[in-house]
């Protein structure tokens, strides 16, 4: 699969993810619709049920509860009270409506789990390569939150009854890993942001071209892209437009998913981003290559000069692992290394003989003083060897899964041609 058709892939699935996304921000409560903030207080659900030993000796907050005589002179001062069950009872005191009291109270039992989950959230590691998802949407994140929510709803039908729910809109509770990913915005710009994109992911989406964007395509999603950024550049200060850009941005999103096995340090990652932004921005929209020969030429010149930097930037060393990491006959090396029981030094063997080996091929073949069949017999002596060497590497079984597959097709490149 060409580089074009890879980033055009990574954009509909990062644009279709952010819109799913999105939506279950669309689906939540805004701000204003719950209880009034001046009756929330937090450390409620601890002192509330304080000294009743077990959640069973808590009465519920049902209708069986003695209402205390209405008194219309009670200001929320003396309404409001750390223990749940006195909290409640007051309430009902001035008058406040059953239904009115499960809202105020569901809305203050929300906030506290809301802020035990973000403090159990940990910080989202933008430079770390791979599926982003995987980092995102661990096992014990998702339980963790799964736990929470059940802590919660004990709590809620202790206080109100065994027909409490946790919220009205079930979507509320689910798992959005996109507040992780949004770490360095509040709650209000997240929902904000998470609105911005699925409008941004429509207009994107009209100009695809079933995935194989023409120049005048191109050129109208260039101006849906400046149109984001402008809108980005008002809506974020400059430290989380940075921030943003670090996590969302086509060229964070398609770096942590090519580099592999590169694993920058966070310092890394950044110093190659921003090269890697500059480049995007000027010679490619959205992560897509331009499709007119003038723009490719251009581009082509440009990498050089990219790839040049990043190595004087990484060193020799490093250059290599970095250049290595997204090509797709190291990773499948790298997956059957693995598969096997192998380390990473056997894929970087592996990988390692492709160069040599095409290069004596194409040597060969271009070698005038042989005749045609020296050609097919030095051919063929080339490709068994190279055979013969990533057998001794990966094995028989690791060799015949890696030729078999599109990243070991090379091997097919160095056999003699049938005439």
């Amino acid at each position: 699969m060409n580089a074009s058709r890879l980033n055009v892939i990574l954009l509909v699935v990062i644009v279709a993810l952010l819109g799913v996304i999105g939506s279950l921000y669309s689906k939540l409560p805004k701000a204003g619709e719950t209880a009034p903030a001046e009756v929330v207080v937090l450390e409620k659900a601890e002192r509330g049920l304080a000294g009743s030993g077990t959640k069973e000796s808590t009465p519920a907050a049902s209708s069986e509860t003695p209402a205390r005589p209405a008194d219309r002179s009670h200001t929320w001062e003396t309404v409001e009270s750390a223990d749940y069950r006195e909290y409640i009872a007051n309430l009902r005191a001035i008058g406040c409506p059953e239904e009115t009291i499960r809202d105020i109270i569901r809305a203050d039992v929300n906030k506290l789990f809301d802020s035990r989950k973000a403090a159990k959230r940990e910080p989202f590691e933008y430079w770390r390569t791979g599926n982003f998802l995987t980092q995102l949407m661990d096992q014990e994140k998702v339980n963790a939150h799964k736990e929470l929510n059940d802590q919660k709803r004990d709590l809620l039908k202790t206080l109100l009854g065994p027909d409490a729910k946790l919220d009205e809109n079930p979507m509320a509770q689910m798992y959005n890993p996109v507040e992780q990913m949004l770490d360095f915005l509040d709650g209000e710009k997240q929902a904000k942001l998470m609105g911005k994109l699925q409008g941004w992911q429509a207009e994107a989406m009209k100009h695809l071209g079933g995935g194989s964007p023409d120049a005048a395509e191109l050129a109208e999603l260039r101006k849906v892209r400046d149109k984001i950024e402008a809108e980005l550049n008002v809506m974020l200060t400059p430290e989380e437009k940075r921030a943003y850009d670090l996590r969302l941005s086509n060229t964070s999103q398609i770096m942590r998913m090519q580099l592999g096995d590169f694993n920058p340090s966070q310092k890394e990652f950044e110093a190659i981003f921003d090269l890697r932004l500059a480049f995007d921005n000027e010679h490619s929209v959205l992560g897509i290559p331009p499709a007119d020969n003038e723009g490719r030429e251009a581009r082509k010149q440009a990498e050089e000069t990219l790839n040049n930097t990043i190595k004087e930037l990484l060193g020799p060393e490093r250059y290599a692992d970095y250049d290595r990491a997204p090509r797709e006959e190291y990773k499948l090396a790298l997956k059957i290394a693995e598969r096997q029981g192998l380390d990473r030094n056997a894929a970087i063997a592996v990988y390692d003989m492709k160069g040599p080996a095409e290069e004596t091929a194409r040597n060969i073949r271009q070698d005038a003083s042989l005749s045609a069949e020296q050609k097919q017999a030095a051919l063929g002596k080339i490709a068994a060897t190279t055979q013969t060497e990533i057998s001794k590497v990966l094995g028989e079984e690791g060799f015949n899964a890696y030729k078999s597959q599109r990243g070991g097709r090379w091997l097919n490149s160095l056999e003699p041609k049938s005439n």
